[in-house]
C-alpha cells in the first residue's frame, strides 16, 4: 500500500489515514520509483494506490500506467469514489492505464450512516461510481467500515446491493472499525464489532448465507481475516458446488493470485462460442466476500504483526506491517512509520 497523496475531498469524522492534512504531495518521479523498489522485492504482489485520496492527483492515470507496466499481480485503486462519479471518463480511462479494479469506499446503501461516517450523504454518488466502473468494465469491491449501531444493520442490503450489479462487483470486503487516524473521542469496547459478529450479522441479514461458507485467508493469520467465494447468477448468490473452500494455510503467492484473479473484471466473451470463452464467463461470475480486522493500540497483536503479508513503504523505503503504519495514538499521531516524501 502507498499514500501518493494526503490531501482528499472529503472530511471523514472517522478516517483511518487522518487524510485531508496539507502536505505536499510525493512526486511522479519518487512514486515510481517506489512502485519500482516495491516490483522488485515483492513481484507478483498486490500494489494498492491509495492516500488520502489519490483521485486528487491529475497524474493518478500516470501513475497507474507506470504501476502496471511493473511486476505486480494487480494494481488496485483505494478511493472514496466521488470523482469516478463526478468524471464520467475517468473509469474507462485508468482502466486503459491498467488499473485492475477500484477498491471502493462503500459503508451502507442509506445515506444516515454515511452522515455518521463520512460527514455527508453519498449514496447516490457510491451508486453512480459503481454504474461508471461498470460501464467502463472496470471491476470494482465495496469496502465497508462496519460500526456497531451505525451500519451493522445493514450488511445485509450491502451484498444484495453487490450482487445485483454484478459482474461489475467483484464482492464485498468487511473491515471493522478500528480506532486510529482520525477518531473524535476514545472508543469504548460496545463500540467495537469483531469479525466473528460481523459473520454472524451477515447470516442473520441474508439468508443465503451459512456458517460453512466462510474460512481464514490463506497467507494471514487466523484472527485477521475471513472469505467466501460464490457464485451470482441474475442478481442471486449460488454456491459453487461441492469443491471445498482454500485452506487457510495456502501459501501467500497463490493467495495472493487468487485475489487478483477474483477481483479482476475479465472480459465479456458470452459470444464467443468456445471453451477459454466459457471459462471466462465462468470467472466473470464469481463473487467474493471478505473481511478483515486491523489493529489498533488497543488491539495490536505482536503474533499477528508477524504474518501479516500487507506491507506499508516508509519514506526511507522500509517495509513494515499495515497495522504498524497505521497505529496513532489517542490525539491522531502516527506511532510507526512515516508518509513516503
Amino acid at each position: 500500500m502507498v499514500e501518493v497523496t494526503r490531501r482528499c475531498d472529503l472530511k471523514c469524522p472517522v478516517c483511518f489515514a487522518s487524510a485531508g492534512e496539507k502536505s505536499r504531495d510525493p512526486s511522479h518521479e519518487n512514486l515510481t520509483g517506489v512502485f519500482r523498489s516495491i516490483a522488485d522485492r515483492l513481484p507478483q504482489g498486490i500494489l494498492q494506490i491509495s492516500g488520502g485520496e489519490p483521485t486528487v492527483r491529475d497524474d493518478l492515470c500516470s501513475l497507474v500506467t507506470a504501476a502496471a507496466a511493473m511486476d505486480f499481480a494487480g494494481v488496485q485503486l483505494n478511493t472514496n469514489g466521488i470523482r469516478l462519479a463526478e468524471d464520467s471518463d475517468l473509469p474507462l480511462r485508468l482502466k486503459e492505464s491498467g488499473l485492475s479494479w477500484v477498491y471502493l469506499q462503500f459503508d451502507s446503501t442509506e445515506d444516515d450512516a454515511y452522515a455518521a461516517l463520512r460527514g455527508r450523504s453519498l449514496f447516490s454518488i457510491k451508486r453512480k461510481a459503481v454504474e461508471r466502473c461498470a460501464d467502463a468494465e472496470l471491476g470494482v469491491v465495496l469496502v465497508t467500515t462496519v460500526k456497531q449501531g451505525v451500519n451493522d444493520h445493514l450488511l445485509g442490503d450491502i451484498l444484495r446491493f453487490g450482487s445485483e450489479h454484478a459482474p461489475a462487483v467483484r464482492g464485498v470486503h468487511f473491515q471493522p472499525m478500528a480506532f486510529f487516524g482520525r477518531y473524535p473521542f476514545p472508543p469504548s469496547d460496545e463500540e467495537r464489532i469483531t469479525l466473528p459478529e460481523v459473520l454472524q450479522r451477515i447470516w442473520s441479514q441474508h439468508s443465503f448465507f451459512r456458517m460453512d461458507d466462510f474460512s481464514p485467508c490463506g497467507g494471514l493469520h487466523p484472527m485477521c481475516s475471513f472469505t467466501g467465494e460464490f457464485f451470482v447468477s441474475q442478481g442471486k448468490f449460488k454456491r459453487k458446488g461441492t469443491a471445498k473452500p482454500p485452506k487457510e494455510e495456502l501459501d501467500l503467492v497463490r493467495a495472493t493470485a487468487r485475489v487478483a484473479s477474483r477481483w479482476t473484471l475479465p472480459e465479456d466473451t458470452t459470444c464467443s462460442g468456445d471453451v477459454f470463452g466459457d471459462v471466462l464467463s465462468w470467472r466473470r461470475r464469481i463473487f467474493t466476500v471478505t473481511g478483515m480486522a486491523f489493529q489498533d493500540a488497543w488491539t495490536l497483536d505482536t503474533e499477528r504483526l508477524q504474518r501479516c503479508p500487507i506491507k506499508c513503504v516508509g519514506a526511507d523505503g522500509t517495509f513494515f506491517p499495515f497495522c504498524t503504519g497505521t497505529v496513532t495514538s489517542r490525539n491522531g499521531r502516527r506511532l510507526y512509520g512515516k508518509n513516503v516524501p
